[in-house]
């Protein structure tokens, strides 16, 4: 398993979407980017719903080259689209593999097995380092115990604590790294 780092750099602030970050540039990006790495970080988190896939783009030619741990997620409605969605994910990072690759926002009206044992056959295919649930509801996660997730990403600051302990607790007896998200609650207590 991967050791990650302490420290991440989420990048859904590079890709404006849903109503956020429309305020952001891609120079200011790029900066960004650039200073964070010089800085000293080297884990940077993204996913194709930011921006439909400029932070990944972004991400992708600022570290063009340059050794870091990246995460990226995946929304496919259908098994037969992990493969081919993660490749577009791969081309815009210019990787040829992510980390770790989480399922992002789920819906939980769909058989999410057969999503999650297509994307570990990406791992057989050395794409993908390692799995995880971001946004995932308790119980479906508990559904999956027996594939190779590794994370569990959940939202994490003083203005989301609802549900910690229980994914906490679970994480703790699975074996499984929990990793927070949006720890200044989307800017609110920065």
């Amino acid at each position: 398993m991967k050791k990650s780092s302490d420290l991440a750099l989420g990048s859904w602030q590079f890709g404006p979407s849903h109503g956020f970050w429309t305020g952001s540039t891609t120079q200011a990006s790029r900066l960004t980017i650039s200073a964070a790495y010089k800085a000293g970080i080297r884990h940077f988190d993204t996913a194709p719903a930011y921006g439909n896939g400029l932070a990944e783009q972004l991400l992708g030619s600022v570290l063009s080259g340059k050794s870091a741990i990246i995460d990226t997620k995946f929304m496919p409605k259908h098994p037969n689209l992990v493969a081919q969605d993660v490749q577009k994910s791969l081309d815009r990072l210019k990787r040829t593999s992510v980390n770790t690759l989480y399922l992002h926002w789920p819906s939980s009206s769909r058989d999410l097995r057969p999503i999650m044992e297509s994307a570990a056959g990406l791992i057989e295919q050395g794409k993908v380092q390692s799995l995880g649930l971001s946004n995932t509801p308790l119980s479906l996660v508990q559904r999956l115990h027996d594939l190779p997730i590794t994370f569990l990403q959940i939202p994490c600051s003083l203005l989301w604590t609802r549900g910690l302990e229980e994914y906490k607790e679970y994480a703790e007896k699975q074996g499984l790294s929990l990793v927070g998200y949006s720890p200044l609650g989307l800017g609110l207590l920065s």
